[in-house]
């Protein structure tokens, strides 16, 4: 099997336009070789091939794909509900217009080993500090650090969650 795909030319050359066309036209499949078609997520998962990340619908984080769907055939994996450990070494750091978050590693196998790290917040200004029926969701993260942009002079009370790659959160930390 060969790639007979040429790379596009230089953006000042005088056909840089017409190959862009070309290519699009191409993986999109209105032109050129069928087999050369571009296939989306969509289309794996109409064809019952993926099932698709909730998460990442909502958040475009982490991986796209939840697992094998009904059309990929073999045994479907059985979810491990068991919740995954609190989270440890939550960390917090402040910089003009970011949040640095940390954690330790999460290296627990429940629910088939570790997806995302969820960071929930609440802002403050004055009176009672918020609990955690106040806050929402501000982002997930993979890793044991990630920046989170923030408006200068917000007070935060942030919490974290570890999330199993089968949808169970732990208890918050």
């Amino acid at each position: 099997m060969s790639d007979d795909r040429k790379d596009l030319p230089a953006v000042s050359s005088d056909n840089f336009l017409q190959r862009v066309r070309e290519a699009l036209q191409t993986y999109m499949g209105s032109q050129g070789n069928v087999l050369d078609r571009g296939v989306t997520l969509r289309d794996l998962s109409d064809t019952g091939l993926i099932d698709l990340s909730k998460s990442y619908l909502t958040t475009r984080r982490g991986s796209p794909v939840a697992g094998p769907g009904p059309a990929a055939g073999g045994a479907t994996p059985v979810p491990d509900l068991t919740p995954p450990p609190t989270p440890t070494g939550f960390t917090v750091g402040a910089g003009i217009s970011h949040l640095f978050i940390g954690c330790a590693p999460p290296t627990y196998s429940q629910g088939h080993g570790h997806l995302v790290t969820r960071l929930y917040g609440a802002t403050w200004t004055t009176g009672d500090l918020p609990v955690f029926a106040d806050a929402t969701v501000l982002t997930e993260f993979q890793g044991t650090v990630f920046a989170h942009p923030t408006n200068p002079a917000t007070t935060w009370h942030l919490w974290i969650t570890w999330v199993t790659r089968d949808g169970v959160e732990s208890a918050v930390a």
